[in-house]
Parts: structure tokens; C-alpha cells; sequence
């Protein structure tokens, strides 16, 4: 595989380093859109299908939320400053 391909590859849940960089761009989705939630899903094949968004009646419901899946999840965001 070159450059190339490797640039247009699909993310693969198979690949520690493309699950990284799914969560980490849902991180910064939640960062700059203060009410949103981001969820990478994955193919049964391991490739990534979607981003899910779900907005959130409040930052408080958005907070209570991330708190339950990032401790589900055993995860710790990472930190995004404008």
C-alpha cells in the first residue's frame, strides 16, 4: 500500500490508530458544538459506516451523557482550547 492509498483508505475499528482518530474527531465535534454528542459506528467488517450526532436538549443532558459513556468506555477525551 502507498501514500496514496493509505490517504483514501477507509477508518477500520481493526486499526488502533483509526479508532483513535474516529473518537478524536468526535471529540472536537462535541467541543465546538456545545449541545452535540458523537458516536463513530462501525461496519460489521470493522470499517467506519457513520458519525451519529445526536443534539441534546441542554449542555447539562449533553454532560450527564458523555460522563455515563466515557466512564462505560473506561475514556478520557481529549482537550480542545479555541
Amino acid at each position: 500500500m502507498n501514500y496514496e492509498d493509505e490517504i483514501q483508505s477507509v477508518l477500520n475499528n481493526k486499526n488502533k490508530q483509526d479508532v483513535v482518530m474516529a473518537r478524536e474527531y468526535c471529540d472536537w465535534h462535541e467541543f465546538y458544538y456545545k449541545e452535540d454528542t458523537c458516536e463513530p459506528i462501525w461496519k460489521d467488517n470493522g470499517d467506519l459506516d457513520i458519525y451519529i450526532v445526536k443534539i441534546h436538549d441542554s449542555t447539562k443532558a449533553k454532560q450527564e451523557f458523555v460522563t455515563k459513556r466515557n466512564k462505560k468506555m473506561k475514556y478520557k477525551p481529549k482537550e480542545y482550547t479555541k
